[in-house]
């Protein structure tokens, strides 16, 4: 988790904790919490990106392994993690002692999580769970329910309508987002809109990915190539279903949701359903034209 953000609307304080992030320096005994022979092997699938983007930081992921930093990369992350938490209970428990803390609404969140190898990433800059899953919690005494948890997507986007509507406001009428008011009410109204990501990797072409339920959607301007995966049986998103006939509807119903939500020269139906450039289609999958598996790929490149 890359940063924990509060919200006091009380005072309308905005404070950011800036860890974890690089490089991850904290005492001694949050990395005692996690011992490296506790620390599980992770899920990985062999040459994962051959039916995917290459975010171009395969390199890193082959220097991990091959010098055996893996868990040791992992344990201070999640030290990271564990002093981070520490510091926001010291920051709940200040106020609880202050006159206000049962009318202050708290709002905790990151602007994006990390893959620690998944995908062969060691990095955020990607579309897919790993870097786009975020915590999102809200405290709003007298209307949330402790402990209850919501299983619908949503947006960061969502904030801040969210919190006029807290606030006994009317949210703004040109916020993309939503308030999630009803689903404090009840965790199971669903939102009935995927949550949209978008992301500028270089030269005015952006990445955009569609989250609901049980699918992600992620469709690349810079190469027409898209992705689907299906959570319900792929959590880890090895297998990318765009290509797959059998997911066509799914396919074409968030192609329409995409160009619904984002304005832009590149997202049009004729520019989405061009066959992806540098990539091959056959037997219902893609593959990268110029993939090179883990054990052929050279530091150096």
């Amino acid at each position: 988790i890359a940063m924990y953000m509060f919200l006091f609307w009380h005072f309308f304080n905005l404070l950011a904790k800036q860890l974890p992030k690089f490089s991850w320096e904290v005492p001694r005994k949050y990395f005692d919490m996690y011992p490296l022979e506790d620390i599980p092997d992770l899920v990985i699938q062999k040459n994962d990106l051959e039916d995917a983007y290459d975010h171009g930081r395969r390199q890193w992921h082959k220097f991990v392994l091959e010098n055996q930093q893996w868990k040791k990369v992992i344990q201070a992350y999640l030290a990271s993690v564990s002093f981070a938490d520490a510091q926001i209970g010291r920051l709940l428990e200040g106020l609880k002692e202050l006159e206000y803390a049962e009318n202050t609404i708290i709002v905790l969140w990151a602007d994006h999580v990390m893959h620690i190898g998944e995908k062969e990433n060691w990095e955020k800059f990607t579309l897919w769970e790993e870097s786009t899953r975020v915590p999102l919690m809200f405290v709003a005494p007298g209307i949330s329910k402790p402990g209850s948890k919501c299983n619908q997507p949503v947006s960061l986007l969502d904030i801040y309508p969210t919190l006029a509507d807290l606030a006994g406001f009317q949210p703004p009428s040109h916020c993309d987002g939503n308030s999630l008011m009803p689903q404090f009410k009840d965790v199971s109204i669903p939102t009935n809109h995927s949550a949209l990501t978008s992301f500028e990797f270089a030269g005015d072409r952006y990445r955009h990915s569609l989250r609901n339920n049980r699918y992600r959607h992620i469709y690349n301007e810079d190469n027409s190539l898209e992705e689907l995966y299906d959570h319900q049986t792929d959590p880890n998103e090895f297998n990318n279903l765009a290509y797959n006939k059998k997911y066509q509807k799914t396919i074409e119903e968030f192609r329409k949701e995409l160009i619904q939500h984002v304005n832009r020269e590149h997202v049009s139906m004729t520019d989405i359903e061009k066959d992806p450039v540098g990539y091959t289609i056959k037997d219902n999958k893609v593959s990268s034209d110029s993939f090179i598996p883990m054990e052929e790929l050279r530091l150096d490149e």
